[in-house]
């Protein structure tokens, strides 16, 4: 999540962009962990995006 918010605050240092970032980013990240599941594949991510 760290390198989320570095990359948007890199390019628009606005604090409501990172929070809109932060969101999609969970969003993203539950909807592929919620996808591997139904798959039944490990997932990739090394260590949860929180």
């Amino acid at each position: 999540m760290e390198m989320t918010e570095a990359a948007v605050r890199v390019t628009n240092h606005n604090d409501e962009a990172v929070a809109w970032a932060r969101c999609a980013a969970q969003l993203l990240d539950h909807l592929l962990r919620g996808l591997a599941t139904l798959m039944d594949v490990p997932v990739i991510c090394p260590k949860p995006c929180r």
